[in-house]
């Protein structure tokens, strides 16, 4: 059986045992039907940035999150040795 042959909803149910990052990793830009099920359908965001790629860390900042801040439930950042001053670099 193909995944993308599965319903919305069980896509959706699916989506909740992702992490944001991981989510919009493993799913954006696969098709049409993907990004409109993560940017319009997808209601409960969680992302924790504490072992993220300076890179990676932008790209959700800057692509992303404009599209989906209404949604995000759950945030973590940190001052690590990957990002340091992580939570001002968020803010700019």
């Amino acid at each position: 059986m193909d995944f993308e042959l599965l319903p919305n909803e069980i896509l959706l149910d699916l989506f909740d045992y992702f992490d944001g990052i991981d989510l919009l990793r493993a799913f954006y830009s696969l098709n049409y039907r993907f990004n409109d099920l993560l940017y319009n359908q997808f209601r409960l965001y969680r992302f924790n940035f504490s072992s993220i790629s300076k890179r990676d860390f932008d790209m959700i900042c800057q692509q992303h999150l404009p599209f989906i801040t209404q949604r995000v439930i759950s945030l973590s950042l940190t001052d690590n040795y990957n990002i340091p001053e992580q939570a001002n670099l968020f803010l700019s």
